[in-house]
């Protein structure tokens, strides 16, 4: 009977042993398919879900899940990936790492804790009982929550629930733990390399987007070290200033010469400047190409320094300004012609403002009034306007200014410093000056003409008294010949008698 009673008691022992053997030999295939999972692993998801998978399947338990910290009010652990009977559990198990009941069971205590939190039957244990009812049902007796950690911190928490009581003993618990360092350091693995990837595209996209910012604004950048002379162009400054971007940039000297002497020694002065005081520069500059073209360009720069606020270089940009450049010279080229038009023409050109002052006025307005220009920017007109012709100048000027139709034609005198009075002929006309409306007067010296005038007026008198005294002489002579023809017919008259 004894005999009987050891060899079952063996045989127990002998059975322990062999379920040990089984289920060790489990846990390490299904560490070695984890960790060729993790090395193989390309996103998050499938990793997370292959994982729930293989501690199913391989490991021989009956559910797993994965689920994640959300940083909200409530405190949420958000399930991400799950395996095993009847998963929907877990959709409904309102999990949360909060103090809270449904917050005190293993998966919220390994969370809140950082260490790995088990309760081993779940039928009697006072954390389960907001999940109890629906646990048993489901044939989970048992549960391990293992907390996912990167750098001291709980990001995560894997559960493991087994179909046995108190299932998970100490060999066990260090390959579960083994496991979820391994799937820790794999998740972050993944996200590190997703940010590296965000990021690369990131740059990749912002050196894009400069790259066509500095194309369309034809400007390039640069980075001088002084203390190497080496220095790096972007594609744009390479295109602007004409040189190939397969071959290296020229050396600070050499770059120099690709200005005309006067742009060169200018830019130089400042980059000595800018090493030696620490001040950003920028300066137009004029470009002499072999070909016999000219370029412009604004060039900017600023020093870099080390960690020890020491000056190593500098860095900056060139824009290409040629086609401002030209049409400022045409605008220049025009406002000397219409300058020399103004100026040196035979009118005189004024504009008065809307409140009467004049804010211009051209040599030949000087000239008539006797003043300089200065001392007549500023002043109202009716200043230099003979008294007499004030008053029609105002009321003009206010009707055209509300829009009435006035003659644009018109003849005033002007008073000029020494007293005389010239007489003008007026063309004026409305425009719009500074945002507000002002009018533009042509203003023609007619003293000569109305000196022609004036004689021809009195050459006209002359003519006309010449024309009477003529007249007259004729009809006297007309008259006198009638007598002297009466006299002779009187005298035969009487001789024949």
């Amino acid at each position: 009977m004894k005999k009987e009673k050891k060899i079952n008691i063996d045989n127990i022992e002998s059975k322990k042993i062999e379920m040990k053997i089984v289920r060790m030999d489990r846990a390490l295939k299904m560490i070695r398919d984890v960790n060729q999972t993790l090395v193989r692993a390309a996103d998050e998801t499938t990793l997370l879900n292959n994982i729930c998978h293989i501690v199913v399947e391989i490991g021989g338990y009956r559910l797993v899940w994965i689920g994640f910290v959300e940083q909200d009010e409530e405190k949420t652990i958000r399930p991400v990936a799950y395996a095993g009977f009847d998963s929907s559990y877990i959709e409904k198990a309102k999990l949360t790492y909060a103090d809270t009941p449904r917050g005190r069971g293993p998966g919220g205590v390994a969370i809140r804790t950082g260490e790995i939190s088990i309760a081993r039957d779940i039928a009697t244990d006072p954390a389960m009982i907001p999940w109890r009812e629906d646990a048993l049902k489901r044939g989970y007796q048992s549960i391990i929550a293992l907390p996912l950690m990167n750098e001291g911190k709980t990001f995560g928490v894997i559960g493991v629930y087994s179909n046995e009581t108190d299932a998970f003993n100490d060999d066990e618990i260090k390959i579960l733990k083994e496991l979820a360092g391994d799937l820790a350091y794999g998740i972050t693995t993944l996200r590190i390399r997703a940010d590296e990837k965000k990021y690369k595209e990131a740059l990749i996209r912002s050196e894009t987007e400069l790259n066509e910012a500095q194309r369309i604004g034809l400007f390039g950048s640069f980075d001088w070290d002084a203390l190497t002379d080496t220095i790096v162009w972007s594609n744009e400054y390479y295109r602007i200033y004409g040189f190939d971007p397969k071959q290296k940039p020229p050396k600070y000297e050499e770059h120099l010469k690709t200005y005309s002497p006067e742009s060169a020694s200018k830019l130089d002065a400042l980059v000595k400047r800018s090493m030696k005081t620490g001040e950003p520069y920028e300066v137009d500059l004029e470009q002499a190409r072999s070909d016999g073209t000219k370029k412009w360009f604004t060039a900017r720069g600023e020093v870099k320094r080390d960690k020890n606020n020491k000056i190593i270089g500098l860095r900056g940009t060139a824009q290409d300004i040629t086609e401002r450049k030209r049409a400022e010279e045409k605008i220049e080229d025009s406002e000397k012609k219409y300058s020399t038009l103004v100026e040196k023409g035979n009118d005189g050109i004024l504009i008065m403002r809307y409140d009467g002052v004049l804010s211009y006025v051209n040599s030949i307005i000087c000239k008539l009034v006797g003043y300089k220009r200065e001392e007549v920017i500023g002043k109202s007109l009716l200043n230099y306007v003979s008294s007499e012709y004030r008053k029609i100048i105002a009321e003009r000027y206010k009707k055209r200014l509300s829009g009435q139709d006035v003659a644009s034609r018109y003849e005033i005198e002007i008073l000029s410093k020494n007293g005389q009075k010239v007489p003008v002929e007026v063309n004026a006309s409305l425009i719009d000056y500074e945002g507000r409306p002002a009018v533009m007067a042509i203003v023609r010296d007619i003293t000569e003409r109305k000196r022609s005038e004036e004689e021809l007026k009195k050459s006209k008198e002359l003519t006309e008294r010449l024309n009477r005294i003529m007249i007259g002489r004729e009809i006297k002579m007309m008259e006198l010949k009638k007598e002297i023809n009466d006299l002779i017919k009187n005298c035969k008259g009487k001789n024949g008698n």
